[in-house]
């Protein structure tokens, strides 16, 4: 009975908690929770029991195929510890490390200027609504309160610190269309780490997934996906996010469906699109990209400093002053996907790379976290704990043991 009672107070506080995510009472959410009512269920067993950064190892025990981990410790030794390392995932908003390397490239050859303008309605043309959790509006809010939007332009160098700091969509994909599909590909290839996808248009994975002119449903759909090779499915995201950018009809048809609304997707296709359609990535090769850009050797000396330049944004916070003497890090969500990767020196410490990785979520878990922040309490004392890290490796290894 207590057990029972324990769960369906987890149950609530998740629906109570959709509604502070959305931060909007209308009948659209409403009825967003009553057609999820059990996908946000999904897993309440599993948040219950996570309420401290020691709890996610529970999590991974229990879920083994829905996390991977890797953390490297630069020293004398480079001790390192994974899970799952090699295993590609979906990779949510980290892959936004691979555009920024390729504009921080182009920035060194002098291809692009950070100081260029860049006309604000460019970037808005790529905007979805209510598909970045206001990332997007977010930014550039902050943008004009600061004066950096002069006669409705912005630097290049803005529109790069939206896609990182405040992991912009429309800013990210306006980036990718600067940089070139072609100088994307070029970059994953030479870079030669194993477990990296070249990213794609973000809105055009979203009017994949649905748009006003789709006749079909959303299995249909989903389905027929499943059966594209990758690279007829990056052509069709890519022929859609342009058709974005150049058909005015069509991008306010879609900007004023979405407005004020939501996906018409329930939770469950929403994770399954997903994992369909986010560019894959290991652990282990987010962590390398890391560890190479902390160390100022990614590409070239340069590009790794524009690099630490916008990845090291949390260093303006005071507690992680306090705590870090560098930090940098890129981390994403999407539905039923949580994922990041760090580089950090703690200032009694080794340098500390991590990337840390969950998929297939159970919802639960994932708004427990959204919410919470536990799996970032976790990385963070991974990266400054010594006894935590051995107790993090001795469960691993013994999980390694038992599968």
């Amino acid at each position: 009975m207590v057990k029972g009672l324990k769960l369906a107070g987890i149950a609530l506080a998740i629906i109570v908690g959709i509604f502070g995510l959305l931060a909007i009472w209308q009948w659209d959410t409403v009825r967003f929770v009553l057609d999820n009512y059990q996908t946000l269920g999904e897993g309440s067993e599993w948040a219950e029991e996570i309420s401290e950064p020691e709890d996610i190892l529970h999590y991974i025990e229990g879920n083994p195929d829905r996390v991977a981990l890797y953390a490297v410790w630069l020293n004398d030794t480079d001790k390192s510890i994974g899970w799952r390392a090699e295993e590609l995932q979906p990779m949510a908003s980290v892959y936004k490390i691979l555009i920024l390397a390729e504009v921080a490239r182009q920035i060194e050859t002098g291809k692009l200027d950070p100081d260029q303008m860049i006309p604000v309605e460019d970037i808005r043309a790529l905007y979805l609504p209510g598909t970045d959790g206001e990332a997007h509006n977010q930014a550039f809010d902050h943008f004009e309160n600061e004066g950096l939007i002069r006669r409705d332009n912005i630097a290049l160098r803005d529109v790069i610190r939206a896609m990182i700091r405040w992991s912009d969509n429309a800013a990210s994909d306006y980036l990718i269309h600067l940089s070139g599909r072609e100088n994307l590909e070029n970059l994953v290839e030479e870079l030669d780490i194993d477990g990296l996808e070249v990213p794609f248009p973000i809105n055009g994975s979203y009017l994949l997934w649905e748009n006003h002119e789709q006749q079909d449903s959303a299995e249909e759909r989903l389905n027929r996906y499943r059966e594209l090779g990758r690279r007829e499915l990056k052509d069709k995201a890519y022929a859609l996010s342009l058709r974005m950018q150049e058909d005015e009809t069509f991008r306010q048809q879609e900007q004023s469906r979405l407005d004020g609304g939501r996906l018409d997707l329930d939770l469950r296709m929403q994770r399954e699109m997903t994992m369909t359609f986010s560019p894959a990535g290991s652990a282990r090769a987010y962590a390398e990209i890391m560890r190479q850009v902390f160390l100022g050797s990614f590409i070239t000396e340069e590009v790794s400093a524009i690099m630490q330049e916008y990845l090291e944004w949390p260093m303006t916070h005071e507690m992680i002053q306090q705590d870090f003497m560098r930090f940098g890090t890129k981390g994403g969500s999407l539905p039923g996907v949580l994922t990041s990767a760090y580089y950090g020196r703690s200032v009694d410490g080794d340098p500390v790379m991590v990337s840390l990785l969950f998929q297939d979520m159970h919802f639960a878990v994932w708004f427990h976290l959204m919410q919470q922040h536990l799996h970032q309490d976790f990385e963070l004392k991974l990266m400054m704990d010594p006894e935590f890290r051995e107790k993090v490796e001795q469960r691993l290894q013994a999980l390694e043991k038992a599968e």
